[in-house]
């Protein structure tokens, strides 16, 4: 597009009228040249302008998707069959181990509170804590958790080297 005034000044001197018609139109191809680039640059701008708008907005909602507490519970009604098999013992008895401090190395921090009661480690109950690293696998780990409130939730943690770095005190 921005070589069109170009191409009509091609055309005119390819049919040999170009030196008396490039004199009277000089200022017009100079205008749609100038005019070509300007609208150019206005679409560049406005589409990348839209481009980071739309990359701020759905930034904006995974950080509100992935920080709300909320969202593990619609995971949970999904399960519905498993939490409310493990949901009647846990209420009744409350074993597990209660966080009661989390080490710098530690895959929970930041998934779990302290004072959060671990339930159990990949479906299996954790009783203590030799018991539930037991069972941790490298990789990507499932944890049955209480908080505070006795709400049943579930994190996933990445485990590298089967230990999870925290204090516990058995409940």
């Amino acid at each position: 597009m921005t070589t069109l005034p170009y191409t009509t000044y091609k055309i005119l001197l390819f049919q040999r009228q170009a030196p008396s018609l490039l004199g009277a139109h000089l200022p017009a191809l100079l205008f749609a040249n100038i005019a070509m680039i300007v609208l150019l640059v206005g679409t560049l701008l406005l589409v990348t302008s839209a481009h980071s708008q739309l990359r701020q907005d759905r930034s904006r909602s995974r950080h509100e998707a992935s920080s709300s507490p909320p969202s593990p519970a619609p995971q949970s009604g999904a399960r519905s069959p498993r939490p409310k098999k493990a949901e009647a013992p846990a209420e009744s008895a409350a074993t597990g181990l209660k966080l009661v401090e989390i080490g710098a190395e530690s895959p929970l921090q930041s998934r779990l509170p302290l004072g959060a009661v671990v339930v159990s480690v990949n479906g299996t109950s954790a009783t203590s804590l030799a018991a539930a690293e037991s069972v941790l696998k490298p990789g990507v780990n499932e944890l049955d958790w209480l908080d505070d409130n006795g709400k049943r939730n579930m994190a996933y943690v990445m485990v590298r080297d089967s230990k999870l770095h925290a204090e516990f005190r058995p409940v």
